[in-house]
């Protein structure tokens, strides 16, 4: 996949979350045990573990960031919108489908996903305004940062009553655009990159234990490459000071070879 095309200046993530009436898929059988719908992949018998550890996300990381110097390397995000995925009844997971603006800058649009991998089109809720790194950045410490390499780890949890809002530079954001914007970005991505990745797909679990660690504020997203070449992303929650926090997320499933419907406009 191209990415240093849509990289010149900032990196902005959509946010793309719809709710649907439809039942969930999950089966009958695991009810008693996943009190809220999980991502169904067909050939897989349980709920992908996206957790990875401090070593495998620095790897991932660090090899994006050398194959492509002076690209965005990551997006930052406050919580509230990924509690506001996770807060629709049937969302199993979240989907980050790659997209692009009119000028030629790279953005993700992320949607919430039912148990039959299928997105979420009836809400039309959607986000955008990420902070992008540069000139957002983990500060020295952190999984985006070479200092890692020395061994040092990502923060600790942060002690606090309640999480607090996501504020850079005195800004807080609430990251969204209408339902026209999102389509937009998405269709213009793939007619620009036929044949590339398409999105990364994450179970629901892994940003459920991001975001409960004490004094998670937000999320960043890592662009990641592994030792194949294959493009991915790597999750991290974040603290008030911009730190990551320890638990990280990665094996995303990956489209193609296990790619959804298009989104289309809902009737």
């Amino acid at each position: 996949m191209a990415y240093s095309a849509g990289m010149k200046s900032t990196l902005t993530v959509i946010f793309f979350l719809w709710a649907t009436g439809a039942d969930s898929a999950y089966s009958a059988d695991r009810k008693d045990i996943l009190a809220v719908p999980h991502l169904e992949i067909e050939g897989e018998s349980e709920p992908r573990d996206h957790r990875i550890s401090l070593e495998q996300g620095v790897e991932l990381v660090e090899r994006y960031q050398e194959r492509h110097p002076g690209a965005i390397q990551a997006a930052l995000f406050d919580r509230v919108i990924f509690d506001d995925i996770l807060a629709q009844p049937e969302s199993a997971g979240l989907r980050m489908y790659n997209a692009e603006k009119t000028n030629g800058e790279t953005t993700l649009v992320v949607v919430g996903v039912d148990a039959r991998n299928h997105d979420l089109l009836q809400e039309k809720f959607l986000g955008d305004h990420g902070w992008p790194c540069p000139p957002a950045c983990s500060p020295a410490g952190s999984l985006g940062s070479s200092s890692l390499a020395d061994g040092e780890g990502a923060a600790s949890h942060v002690e606090s009553s309640r999480p607090r809002r996501l504020e850079i530079n005195g800004e807080k954001r609430d990251h969204r655009i209408s339902l026209e914007q999102g389509f937009a970005l998405i269709e213009r991505h793939r007619k620009q990159h036929p044949g590339s990745i398409q999105s990364f797909t994450f179970d629901r679990s892994i940003f459920a234990d991001i975001l409960a660690q004490p004094g998670c504020v937000g999320v960043r997203m890592y662009y990641a490459q592994e030792a194949d070449g294959a493009p991915t992303l790597v999750l991290a929650g974040i603290n008030a000071q911009g730190k990551d926090l320890n638990i990280l997320g990665d094996d995303a499933v990956r489209c193609p070879s296990t790619c959804p419907d298009p989104p289309s406009d809902p009737e």
